[in-house]
């Protein structure tokens, strides 16, 4: 996780407003009746062929939400520019065969890769992020957003970014939208963190306080209509299922 955040604080130094950045992902699992020692031992020896800076990846298992159990796969040089993506995707797709690698033969993949769009206008203190500080868990929160007219979802995250702050709430916040692959209308929330139980206090109280300083900015205000639909993931980053992650 190291290496990522001090890949996302050089590229955020240099890239924005040049070209947009893209997190992907690969969602995948162990098919039915095979063990997780089974479907890890293999995914550790395919590791093998996933080492350099295009086609490294981090792998962070569902520990909370839907898919639990099953796990993201990752570009670890994170996030990847706009003109590095089809590099990135020659490299995960085309490298050296292992002697008895059965990685696929014991893998269900949900969907195929998927790419988000990091939007920098609505993500909250990017620049608070310390390249020297690891983290074990990503909580993720997704939105589904209406067909057509995002207007009112996207007000509301505008307001969220200016009551952080206005309260001094100081947590990273990387808000994206879904680019390709699924359901496209969809936005992604999602916070790095040391522990799980730091997301419930402080953090829960804090954020109450912003969302506390939105109500009282526009009295109006409400969440009524802004999305169709929530989901929340917890991800843990599984540093010995990972090719770089330190």
């Amino acid at each position: 996780m190291k290496k990522i955040i001090i890949a996302l604080a050089v590229v955020l130094s240099f890239t924005f407003a040049q070209e947009p950045l893209y997190h992907m992902q690969s969602l995948i699992g162990p098919k039915d009746g095979v063990t997780g020692k089974q479907f890890e031992t293999a995914l550790k020896k395919h590791n093998k062929v996933h080492t350099s800076d295009l086609n490294a990846l981090n792998t962070w298992q569902i520990v909370s939400g839907p898919s639990s159990g099953d796990f993201y796969r990752v570009p670890a040089n994170w996030p990847v520019p706009h003109s590095k993506v089809e590099d990135v995707l020659d490299a995960l797709n085309n490298h050296a065969t292992l002697p008895g690698d059965k990685l696929n033969d014991l893998t269900n993949l949900y969907g195929g890769m998927e790419f988000w769009i990091l939007e920098e206008d609505l993500s909250v203190n990017l620049d608070k992020l310390d390249p020297e500080e690891q983290f074990d868990f990503v909580s993720v929160f997704y939105y589904g957003m209406p067909t057509g007219d995002r207007s009112k979802a996207l007000e509301i995250f505008e307001d969220f970014k200016a009551a952080s702050e206005e309260t001094g709430y100081e947590r990273t916040w990387w808000v994206m939208t879904k680019a390709s692959g699924g359901n496209m209308n969809v936005m992604m929330y999602a916070t790095p963190h040391k522990t799980r139980s730091e997301m419930l206090a402080p953090d829960f109280a804090l954020r109450a306080n912003v969302v506390n300083k939105m109500s009282e900015n526009k009295p109006e205000m409400s969440f009524s209509g802004a999305w169709m639909w929530t989901q929340n993931q917890v991800l843990k980053l599984r540093r010995d299922l990972s090719t770089s992650s330190n």
